[in-house]
């Protein structure tokens, strides 16, 4: 296929070069071999604006599902996991990507052949460095304020357990035997965070980021302390 130059007519039968005028007349770079289409009439062909409608689409689906990705990591994952699932990969096989797209890329330029490939595994590998780099720090940010949250809770909470304790004679078994205007549990205590023996009550929650490190407070101390 060999691009050509469609110029308009301005009067039926005759070439508009031969008049020397093209109106109404618009112009598409075509990428493939870097010529220039002029379209009859003014108007780009419907193909032509489904396809960019479509490109378009494609886009804006990439770019929700980045973000929901990318959400969902900062939020949701642990850091070591995210670790696990962001660097190791980049290194192991990002860098790895990148030499192989560096030597197609200087071969390309010597042999004058297209360099799309190597560019597109650069693109690839450059967005992924750019998201792990970005998500590593945020989570770990997160995360912190999770565990700052988890931490406070014991205090504003405790005087809804000495009401009931003072009731009852002893402490609460759950949560849920609170009063519904309770503070809202955070996050990191939501599973097994709280436990009662009757007379004293505690709370434990995994750290984030440490495999066995959990962060556990008992109410004859009124503290925190890390264990290991």
């Amino acid at each position: 296929m060999v691009a050509s130059a469609i110029l308009a007519d301005v009067e039926p039968g005759l070439p508009a070069r031969r008049n020397g005028v093209a109106t109404g007349k618009i112009m598409v770079k075509c990428e493939r071999f870097d010529r220039w289409t002029v379209f009859p009439g003014g108007k780009m062909p419907p193909h032509f604006q489904t396809d960019s409608e479509d490109a378009m689409k494609k886009r804006l689906v990439l770019a929700a599902v980045i973000v929901t990705l990318f959400m969902s990591a900062v939020w949701f994952f642990d850091p070591f996991f995210l670790f696990l699932m962001t660097v190791v990969p980049l290194v192991w096989i990002g860098v790895p990507a990148a030499f192989i797209a560096t030597i197609l890329l200087v071969a390309a330029i010597r042999t004058g052949r297209s360099r799309r490939l190597a560019l597109r595994i650069f693109s690839i590998v450059g967005g992924f460095a750019c998201l792990v780099f970005l998500v590593i720090p945020t989570n770990a940010f997160v995360q912190e304020l999770a565990v700052s949250d988890a931490k406070a809770y014991p205090s504003r909470v405790a005087p809804l357990l000495e009401a009931y304790r003072k009731e009852h004679g002893v402490y609460p078994a759950s949560l849920d035997q609170l009063p519904a205007n309770k503070p809202s549990v955070p996050r990191l205590l939501r599973r097994y965070g709280y436990h009662s023996s009757g007379p004293s009550y505690s709370f434990m929650f995994g750290q984030p980021g440490g495999l066995i490190d959990t962060w556990n407070y008992d109410s004859e101390t009124h503290a925190w302390h890390l264990s290991t």
